[in-house]
């Protein structure tokens, strides 16, 4: 259950970050930002990865 509700909360938050992204992008440079965007997306996505690995081993 506890795995399931970290799941839903970093869905709802990647769909957060994803609306932020858009929104930064129709309004400024984009090759700049695009870059950074996704480069910080992909660390977020990492540290949830590793967050429910960690979970997964220790039940």
């Amino acid at each position: 259950m506890r795995i399931l509700e970290l799941l839903k909360n970093s869905i709802v938050k990647i769909r957060k970050i994803a609306s932020i992204v858009h929104s930064i992008q129709s309004n400024t440079n984009r090759s700049r930002i695009n870059f950074s965007t996704t480069l910080l997306c992909t660390v977020f996505i990492l540290i949830l990865l590793f967050r429910i690995s960690y979970i997964l081993l220790n039940l």
